[in-house]
């Protein structure tokens, strides 16, 4: 990897923050990815599908139904979930270290704070407005990244934490 390579991934030097949230919050910011305003955003020709796809840890698998809300061709690209709403999230999918997801239990998420803080960036509220324990690094993210590199190189290949169903 190249500085250049790391820094397109990471431009805008936030921080890396944790909040706390239960299950049941995590799958609500899993769901957002695909309700408005997030699923008329941005469109993906490959898949002709709109959304915003989360990049997630090597901790965290889960599933989702892409026939649900499912933009075809000819219908309106706003047909997606209304905000709050969605339910492509296969739950019973969703595994933390290899466990189910666990509704009620409150488990630490480590993200940057535009995602995190304030109102949550990209639509992405969750966090910003129900989270919990907030506690923010001032480390930049992209420091962060590089000095996993650094301390991991050679880094292989992730296996999937995202399965895409239909």
């Amino acid at each position: 990897m190249t500085y250049a390579q790391v820094n397109t991934v990471a431009p805008f030097a936030n921080t890396v923050v944790k909040v706390s949230v239960t299950g049941a919050q995590l799958v609500r910011l899993l769901e957002q990815q695909w309700e408005a305003p997030n699923c008329s955003a941005k469109f993906n020709p490959a898949t002709m599908q709109y959304g915003r796809l989360l990049q997630v840890s090597g901790g965290l698998t889960y599933s989702f139904d892409n026939s649900v809300n499912a933009w075809t061709s000819g219908a309106s690209p706003n047909n997606c979930a209304d905000a709050g709403t969605g339910h492509r999230v296969v739950v019973s999918s969703v595994k933390v270290n290899g466990a189910a997801l666990d509704l009620a239990k409150t488990y630490v998420v480590s993200t940057n704070n535009f995602l995190g803080l304030g109102s949550g960036g990209d639509n992405f509220t969750v966090l910003a407005t129900q989270g919990s324990n907030v506690v923010d690094s001032k480390v930049i993210d992209l420091d962060a990244l590089i000095a996993y590199f650094r301390e991991k190189s050679p880094v292989a290949p992730t296996t999937p934490r995202i399965t895409r169903i239909n």
